[in-house]
């Protein structure tokens, strides 16, 4: 199937975006009670925000990753310390340099993450039930070309 190259513009983009805006400020409230309970990690946002990068992009070195969120070199050793302590993350020779180490995410930090990947949807899915059985349909059914569009993007299909 070809890319799609219709762009969306005017008025049905706006009405778009803002529906989109509702929707994600009537769920951070369940997302954040998901975060502050997580199993008492205790880790900061930023902290969080690091550990979903670094399952992102793979494993980074510390100046990759301190370049990407903004940081100095020794700020995100500082982060990744924390994280290695509580054993999220670990750093790993890097084979194609001496010098540096490459930081990845354990399987308990994968864990923790898929954990609140499904905290966030089930709010979002609480969010839908509200919907009469008509209204759930075209959720459903739109959430799913949603997906699929995701999936084309990334290279999954």
């Amino acid at each position: 199937m070809p890319a799609r190259e219709v762009r969306m513009r005017g008025e049905e983009r706006e009405r778009l975006a803002e529906d989109l805006l509702d929707v994600w400020r009537a769920v951070p409230s369940d997302v954040v009670a998901a975060l502050q309970g997580a199993e008492g990690t205790g880790l900061s946002m930023r902290e969080f925000a690091a550990l979903y990068l670094l399952a992102e992009i793979g494993r980074p070195t510390q100046r990759e990753l301190a370049e990407r969120i903004g940081r100095s070199d020794s700020a995100a050793s500082r982060l990744v310390d924390r994280l290695a302590r509580r054993g999220l993350v670990r750093r790993e020779d890097d084979p194609d340099s001496r010098r540096s180490r490459r930081i990845a995410v354990t399987g308990r930090g994968e864990e923790l993450l898929r954990g609140l990947e499904r905290m966030r949807v089930e709010a979002q899915v609480r969010l839908v039930e509200e919907l009469d059985a008509e209204e759930r349909e075209l959720v459903v059914r739109a959430v799913g070309l949603l997906g699929g569009a995701a999936r084309r993007r990334a290279g999954l299909r």
